[in-house]
């Protein structure tokens, strides 16, 4: 993506943080980002919002079985919007030889459908998607990255990325988080090849879901927004990034913390590993991951629930997920993307999650298939058209698909 050095309110801003900066060899501040027009065909009304174009797996309305809903399942929609579009600010400078950067990015997908007055005018609130500020320094003959603020979770493979997806949720089996964190890696050159440690300290929020047994938190107290949670996610990863092959393994821990109802603490130990892999095979490159996650499902987009709340005991929910995928560019402007997805919970007999009489309802299993165009044009545009299936599976009879077809328009600036 191109970007040119911002005027007026861009010079303006580079003054202000001039003068609360050191004296510093140049600061320069730019703008960057797309317009993004999304059009979709879903052929069932799934259960992700009003105008909502992208809806993740566990929007899928149940067509089988004693959960169906035969009034959502047999009806189609056809929807438009532009709220993915993105705007950012980027500031860099060198002091010495450390290289600063700070990085501000929002979209337009603050608030639900009615709180952002879609309904009225079609307006819809902004949202920060990152923000952090980062520092890069030589260390002897390794290099030093200090990274604070909001960015994608660590444990995230995002460095090593699945293929383009028009749908903003992208591929079942992902990790996807953003989260608040400190992050530090040592960058080790091997010839061509890099090898990078890396550690962080970030966020650490649970999603509760509750069974017949007992509350999850004291009332008013929102453990899925930090509330009430006493240790921090603590990140561990090694990257090899290299010509032949793109690999990276990592290691999550926390504890996942709930407030009883006669107000005393629980908690449980919560983890996740994760391992991914980039191979280009001349035009093609094959995508691969997979991961376990135990009580940390918000890692992975936030699919499945986190822990259950039990008698006086916290009760983390298991996945596994991965996906497969490929990408092919057919000429310089032109890619070809296929993914194939799937993530699945492990029932909890302890809890009564995935038993007892709403296991019917209580997803399972969800998988997806992305298949997609990419084609830039004009320099600055792009198009792209994808057909995506997905599936999900209850942990008794109930089951359900839908077919999504998009089409989608990109300006970048």
């Amino acid at each position: 993506m191109r970007r040119r050095v911002a005027t007026g309110a861009g010079a303006i801003l580079a003054v202000l943080l001039a003068g609360v900066a050191p004296v510093a060899a140049e600061l320069k501040v730019s703008i960057g980002g797309y317009v993004k027009l999304d059009a979709a065909y879903q052929d069932q009304l799934n259960t992700a919002g009003k105008f909502r174009v992208h809806p993740d797996p566990s929007s899928v309305v149940f067509d089988e079985g004693p959960g169906r809903d035969p009034a959502r399942a047999e009806n189609d929609q056809f929807l438009l919007e532009s709220r993915q579009s993105r705007f950012h600010i980027t500031a860099t400078d060198e002091i010495g030889q450390v290289k600063l950067k700070g990085f501000f990015q929002f979209d337009l997908f603050g608030g639900n459908d009615d709180e952002s007055n879609s309904l009225v005018s079609s307006s819809h609130q902004p949202r920060i998607r990152h923000v952090y500020a980062q520092g890069e320094m030589p260390l002897g003959g390794t290099t030093l990255t200090l990274l604070v603020g909001q960015y994608w979770s660590t444990f995230m493979n995002s460095d090593i990325a699945p293929p383009d997806t028009i749908d903003f949720n992208g591929p079942s089996g992902q990790l996807f988080s953003r989260q608040p964190q400190g992050r530090v890696t040592v960058g080790v050159p091997f010839g061509r090849s890099t090898l990078n440690l890396i550690a962080a300290v970030q966020a650490q929020s649970v999603n509760f879901t509750t069974t017949d047994v007992s509350s999850p938190t004291a009332a008013g107290i929102s453990a899925a927004r930090q509330e009430g949670q006493n240790v921090p996610a603590f990140v561990a990863k090694v990257q090899w990034l290299s010509d032949l092959a793109n690999a990276e393994i990592g290691g999550i821990w926390s504890q996942a913390k709930g407030i009883a109802p006669g107000g005393d603490r629980e908690s449980a130990s919560v983890w996740g590993v994760q391992a991914s892999l980039n191979i280009p095979i001349g035009p093609l490159t094959v995508h691969l991951h997979g991961d376990r996650i135990d009580g940390l499902n918000r890692e992975a987009n936030g699919d499945f629930p986190d822990a259950v709340f039990t008698g006086d005991d916290v009760a983390p929910i298991r996945s596994t997920g991965g996906y497969a995928g490929v990408s092919y560019k057919l000429t310089p402007s032109a890619t070809i993307n296929a993914v194939y997805g799937i993530r699945q919970a492990d029932d909890n007999g302890a809890s009564g999650f995935g038993r007892g009489a709403e296991a019917e309802v209580r997803q399972e299993t969800q998988q997806s298939i992305h298949v997609n165009l990419l084609h830039k044009f004009w320099q600055r545009f792009q198009w792209g058209v994808e057909y995506e299936r997905q599936w999900v599976e209850a942990f008794r009879a109930s089951e359900g698909s839908q077919n999504i077809y998009r089409v989608a328009f990109w300006y970048f600036f």
